[in-house]
């Protein structure tokens, strides 16, 4: 897992990905805790607390990803509510692009399992191999 001094060093690496092949459409899903600096994450992607430049993308969260997914605790599963995001990820094959990106993020042993028609993501620890 890759870690940053501060929210703008977060945004360059998230531009510098989303702007790697212009060509392809790309899409970055994060997730944190409240109080971590999502909604200023956003602001500095928009160029509206820096001068940073602006990319033309758009930045998901709160209460848009707060009606698309619901974590359970209990499960350990995030669902997916049935919309243009899982016609999306269905219709391109991006589930494989999904958990290859989710890893390259988070790390090789935690790997999401994606079943759209459950509407279901799970989580499962892999070992590693020696």
């Amino acid at each position: 897992m890759d870690a940053f001094e501060s929210i703008e060093s977060l945004a360059i690496e998230i531009k510098k990905r989303l702007n790697k092949n212009p060509s392809k459409k790309k899409v970055i899903m994060l997730y944190a805790f409240n109080a971590t600096g999502k909604t200023r994450l956003s602001r500095v992607l928009e160029g509206k607390e820096d001068e940073t430049e602006n990319i033309n993308e758009t930045l998901c969260f709160n209460a848009f990803a707060e009606d698309t997914f619901i974590w359970d605790n209990d499960k350990l599963i995030l669902y997916i509510k049935k919309s243009w995001i899982t016609d999306l990820i269905k219709d391109e094959g991006l589930d494989t692009e999904i958990v290859d990106n989710f890893k390259n993020i988070i790390g090789h042993r935690l790997e999401p399992d994606i079943n759209i028609e459950k509407g279901e993501i799970t989580f499962k620890i892999t070992t590693r191999r020696r």
